[in-house]
């Protein structure tokens, strides 16, 4: 994509933070409608670690030498982010998108899985990263929380300590976080950490279970911020993450700040959107996540992501606290197996739509199909591919676990893993409730004969069985796979009828 005539290129220096800013503010007042984005924020993204700016940022002016684009890499995701100031056509953010991801290929670090992000106004921005090969990959959510002052820490948690860290525990800090989120980002080099606000839970024995970085407050608010929160994946299901949180809320509650904020995928294996809003969060925004595979462009540079790895996000602001803090998993991004789809018979419910396809299948075979997600973003896509396709299926933002209706076809597809004991007892209850003697439920499900330690919780065969003892008969459960970004994974296919 050429630039029009008159525009030129270069690199940004920390004497162009303030007008840098100025494009920013401008983009967030007509598609955010408030000013997000600080200062500090700006010098973060300039200084990072890895951050060449050499070759890592960009600056576009337009004929009368005004800044008109902002492109900047954060190597460490890798995670492209491209402004053009309102009323500039595409071409601005198309050339420094294309700009940076050819700087990807040149870094050839081995790191194929590039990230952008962009609000849901931003149409054109969207378009260009279509143009640039970026799919949708899921929904995250800016969250916020009002403080009142009389917020109080939480009880103990058995066997583990809430503390602030040892500065030389901030390397131990950073591999908890690269467990549980199943990277390599340098997450204790994490520019504008308060290490007095960070917090970490430390077991009997020594050993880090969980970790809560904190960065520097806002500047114009006062909103404190949760950079990460993430969990060691053999410490989790034993409340460590509502800990932390809580705890760094009533400490932002005591240092007199008016809010606290964080970011998170809304889709988390975890559950960590469910658990924030428990804890008092608020979406103050959504924006979209998107990604594009650059392993075809790296030819002869070997190249290999972990199964559900995902790169880091920059900073807090419009588009920028894409980072994931609390989602310790991911939830797959393709289809499952097609299988259980096949096996589909009359009135059909998808739980957990993903991409949709279970319930258009079933639509496509005559059958009168309704597909839920807790994600507007995924329903909509959903819609338009029902639309396009001529089918009719009722697809509704819902959850599973209060699921209405009559159905004599359930597909989970990838959603069964993701309850914790207390939550999987409902989710079976609910799914006998909208169903009577002779449904089919077609379930698939992360396996425990998966090896490694990333992504979600593990199912054994024994545990499928024991969940669906009373009032169902568990006709088969096979050994199968399921089609991840970053590969394929082992999963359970299991098909159980209701008696």
């Amino acid at each position: 994509m050429r630039l029009p005539d008159g525009y030129r290129t270069l690199r940004p220096a920390l004497a162009d933070v303030d007008e840098i800013l100025d494009l920013v503010h401008a983009t967030e007042e007509v598609y955010l409608g408030y000013r997000d984005y600080e200062r500090s924020e700006v010098v973060d993204a300039l200084t990072g670690p890895g951050v060449d700016l050499n070759a890592d940022a960009w600056l576009v002016r337009d004929g009368d030498d005004r800044l008109v684009g902002w492109g900047q890499l954060y190597p460490s995701g890798p995670f492209c982010d491209a402004y053009a100031r309102p009323g500039e056509g595409p071409s601005v953010q198309a050339y420094l998108i294309e700009a940076l991801l050819d700087r990807v290929v040149e870094r050839a670090d081995g790191k194929p899985l590039v990230k952008a992000g962009a609000l849901q106004t931003e149409e054109q921005y969207i378009g260009v990263l279509a143009e640039a090969g970026f799919e949708f990959n899921h929904l995250h959510a800016r969250m916020t929380r009002p403080l009142t002052g009389d917020e109080q820490p939480p009880a103990p948690v058995p066997g583990y300590t809430i503390r602030p860290p040892a500065e030389e525990e901030l390397p131990a800090a950073g591999d908890v976080l690269r467990a549980a989120f199943t990277d390599q980002h340098d997450y204790e080099g994490t520019p504008s950490l308060v290490l007095a606000e960070c917090l970490v839970a430390a077991a009997e024995s020594g050993e880090l279970g969980g970790v809560l970085l904190a960065s520097a407050p806002s500047e114009v608010t006062g909103e404190g911020w949760v950079k990460w929160l993430g969990v060691h994946p053999d410490h989790r299901r034993r409340g460590l993450a509502a800990a932390l949180l809580t705890t760094a809320i009533a400490a932002n509650a005591r240092l007199g700040r008016p809010f606290v904020g964080l970011g998170v995928d809304t889709d988390s294996l975890t559950r960590a959107f469910d658990l924030y809003e428990r804890l008092g969060f608020t979406v103050k925004y959504r924006a979209n996540d998107y990604r594009v595979d650059l392993g075809p462009r790296m030819i002869g540079d070997e190249v290999h992501t972990p199964p559900d790895g995902h790169p880091a996000a920059p900073p807090r602001g419009l588009r920028r606290d894409l980072r994931r803090p609390g989602a310790v998993g991911r939830r797959p991004s393709a289809a499952g197996d097609p299988r259980a789809g096949r096996r589909v018979r009359r009135a059909c419910a998808g739980c957990r739509l993903r991409d949709g396809e279970h319930a258009l299948l079933a639509a496509s075979l005559g059958l009168a199909a309704t597909g839920i997600d807790t994600s507007p973003v995924a329903i909509e896509r959903a819609r338009a591919k029902a639309a396009e396709r001529g089918l009719e299926v009722r697809f509704e933002v819902g959850n599973a676990l209060e699921l209405t209706g009559e159905f004599e076809t359930i597909v989970d597809s990838a959603l069964f893993h993701v309850f914790e004991d207390d939550d999987r007892i409902r989710y079976v209850a609910t799914l006998a409730a909208v169903t009577r003697a002779g449904a089919r439920l077609h379930l698939l499900c992360f396996s425990d004969r998966q090896e490694g330690e990333w992504g979600p919780r593990r199912i054994s065969e024994a545990e499928i069985r024991a969940a669906f003892a009373d009032g169902w008969h568990v006709d088969s459960i096979e050994p199968s796979t399921m089609d991840l970004a970053g590969g394929t994974v082992e999963a359970w296919l299991a098909s159980i009828s209701r008696l």
